[in-house]
């Protein structure tokens, strides 16, 4: 485990629209506003969207299991910001039901448009710093302290 210590600096309410895509619409508020890490939190509804949602194999690098809705469900989520080399990059995981679906769990990704609205609050870290730095073994972008 590595680990540093920070403080909460900024805090962001943010109302995210009908047709917004999340999580791009996170890192472009965290780009606007200088955002270099920090908390996100999520409530609301996504008209449809794509999550990775478990690994078919646990073998480094993974082969992602792709889960893809059309329906709308609700969402909560939480995630992270850091910066990876071409700015503020948003890590969020998300539970998004449906009444007459199963619920699933998985990791965000861009392909995710938002319906009606959600709500988001973001808790700028401050007193540390942190990025997303390529991981060769596993092909991602790691969070890295320095």
């Amino acid at each position: 485990m590595d680990y540093r210590t920070g403080n909460i600096g900024r805090v962001f309410w943010a109302r995210l629209e009908d047709g917004e895509a999340l999580p791009p619409a996170l890192e472009s508020l965290a780009q606007r506003e200088n955002v270099d890490q920090a908390v996100v939190l999520v409530v609301g509804a996504l008209a449809d969207g794509r999550m990775v949602s478990g690994p078919r194999e646990n073998v480094i690098p993974p082969d992602p299991m792709f889960m893809t809705f059309t329906r709308g469900r609700e969402i909560v989520a939480i995630g992270t910001i850091a910066r990876d080399r071409n700015g503020p990059k948003v890590h969020m995981h998300a539970a998004a039901g449906r009444l007459d679906e199963e619920t699933n769990v998985g990791c965000l990704r861009a392909e995710c448009n938002i319906y009606m609205l959600c709500e988001a609050v973001i808790l700028e870290i401050t007193g540390l710093k942190a990025t997303r730095d390529l991981d060769p073994a596993s092909g991602f972008d790691l969070l890295t302290f320095k």
